[in-house]
């Protein structure tokens, strides 16, 4: 009995022992837990968080809106470099420093650069025919045009077209045969034309009225002329290039086909203007807008 009361005994102080280190592995657990948010806190309470930039100031931020809406009105656009050359001046003082500029007439530039056909009968008072080895010649590979309507056009043998009498191309013949080897000895006049390799061209032999179709034949020669020049082509006219440079003296005459890149072009004859602007205006009743009581201030 004494036994058992002591074994007992000695039971109870083990358990009681092992609870006693149960809490105190949890007070530990607890206590860590407790140190690590307060390290945590301390961190977070040290961090330096980032300024928020500042709002921009209403009376700035509306003369940019105003600025913005001017140079809309007042050029093509706003831009960054724009409104940062207006920022500190008003209105009025932009619009003085840009008088001030030098004059650069757009005037000047699309007149360089226009190509309108040539018209020999009223070509004299504001320009001449553009040369073929001329910077800015056209070139081209359709046969036909608007300016050989109501000319005569000739189907000579089966071999070649001539257009008011002049050779204009040969006719591809054998397996890869142009629909025009099949108008032998044809004679008529052209009534109107697509001016593009394919496109439709409208013959008759007498009256238009009762015209037929044949594609745009594009030119051909069996002995074309090496170029001195080269070509740039021309947005949205794919069988249309201008000389955009020459290098070397250029004898090439008004009839001559020439060959670059395995096409061959004709000379399409266009009208060159004359210089007429506020430093060299042209003194021609013609070329130039007479006076009137719109102009007649400015005019010299």
């Amino acid at each position: 009995m004494r036994l058992q009361c002591l074994f007992v005994a000695l039971c109870a102080a083990c358990i009681r022992s092992e609870e006693c280190k149960n809490e105190d592995s949890h007070g530990t657990e607890d206590s860590s837990l407790l140190q690590t948010h307060s390290i945590r806190s301390a961190v977070h309470a040290r961090t330096i968080l980032p300024e928020a930039e500042p709002e921009p100031e209403p009376e700035a931020e509306a003369k940019s809106h105003d600025d913005a809406q001017f140079l809309m009105r007042a050029t093509f656009g706003p831009t960054a470099e724009s409104l940062s050359a207006l920022e500190g001046k008003t209105h009025h003082q932009w619009v003085q420093e840009q008088m001030a500029l030098p004059v650069e007439p757009h005037r000047a530039l699309y007149r360089q650069r226009i190509n309108p056909m040539f018209v020999s009968s009223s070509a004299g008072p504001f320009g001449q025919q553009r040369s073929p080895c001329e910077l800015g010649a056209r070139w081209v590979r359709n046969t036909f045009s608007r300016m050989d309507i109501n000319l005569v056009v000739e189907v000579r043998g089966s071999s070649a077209i001539y257009v008011d009498g002049v050779f204009r191309t040969d006719v591809a013949q054998g397996d890869l045969a142009s629909e025009w080897a099949g108008m032998t000895n044809w004679t008529g006049k052209l009534c109107n034309c697509l001016e593009f390799v394919g496109g439709s061209v409208f013959l008759a032999e007498t009256n238009c009225r009762y015209d037929f179709a044949m594609p745009n034949p594009a030119v051909l020669s069996a002995s074309p002329v090496a170029t001195s020049f080269s070509f740039a082509g021309i947005d949205n006219e794919p069988d249309a290039v201008v000389v955009s440079d020459v290098f070397e003296n250029c004898t090439l005459d008004e009839s001559a086909i020439v060959e670059q890149f395995g096409s061959h072009y004709r000379f399409d004859k266009r009208l060159a203007l004359q210089a007429n602007d506020v430093g060299s205006p042209l003194e021609d009743d013609v070329a130039c807008v007479g006076r009137n009581v719109v102009n007649e201030k400015f005019c010299k």
